[in-house]
């Protein structure tokens, strides 16, 4: 929570980041400074939307897996070849990834594993918290991993096995959750 409330206030100008030099409040904004948020509603942090991904995905994936049909994984796999096309795309607009997530939904046959899944990616779209931290993400060394990531989660729903699809979705986000937390370190260092 406060890696969340520090990224809010420097969001707002409020504050400057600088390493190991620490938090410095920003003298321009010391006269401006209101917390009255009622007009500004900042959304879910990233790691509160990851963890409802989780708990979400994870469980969409072992029930997909229970109902994949070879149309499903052939449309999966798809989507994994445009990721691997994608690699001038920044991160977060990456249409491939998203599509893949939303198959998965869509393979629940189950409109509000699907609503739910759409309503927590375009939360992330819109959180300006999550775009800060994707600012110092190394797209290129994170990439691969999670496309293959993506790989282990088909070949569990290729095999219709609940258990290892939920564990591989699961392991997928866990990955995202740690880049990310090492992002925020990498642009605390960066800023030094």
């Amino acid at each position: 929570m406060v890696r969340e409330a520090v990224i809010a206030l420097e969001m707002r100008g409020i504050v400057e980041v600088r390493g190991r030099a620490g938090i410095m409040i920003l003298p321009s904004k010391l006269s401006q400074v209101s917390f009255d948020l009622s007009g500004s509603d900042i959304g879910p942090s990233p790691f509160e939307l990851l963890e409802a991904r989780l708990a979400i995905g994870s469980s969409a994936a072992a029930l997909a897996a229970e109902r994949a049909t070879n149309y499903d994984i052939s449309v999966l796999e798809e989507c994994i070849a445009q990721m691997e096309q994608e690699t001038e795309v920044v991160l977060l607009q990456e249409k491939g990834d998203r599509d893949f997530h939303m198959t998965i939904a869509g393979m629940t046959n189950n409109a509000i594993i699907v609503s739910m899944i759409e309503a927590l990616w375009a939360q992330r779209d819109e959180s300006l918290m999550w775009k800060k931290l994707h600012e110092h993400i190394h797209a290129e060394s994170v990439r691969p991993l999670w496309i293959g990531d993506h790989h282990a989660i088909v070949s569990a729903l290729r095999m219709r096995h609940p258990d290892a699809a939920y564990k591989a979705m699961a392991r997928h986000i866990r990955n995202v959750t740690n880049e990310l937390l090492e992002a925020d370190e990498r642009g605390r260092v960066v800023t030094e």
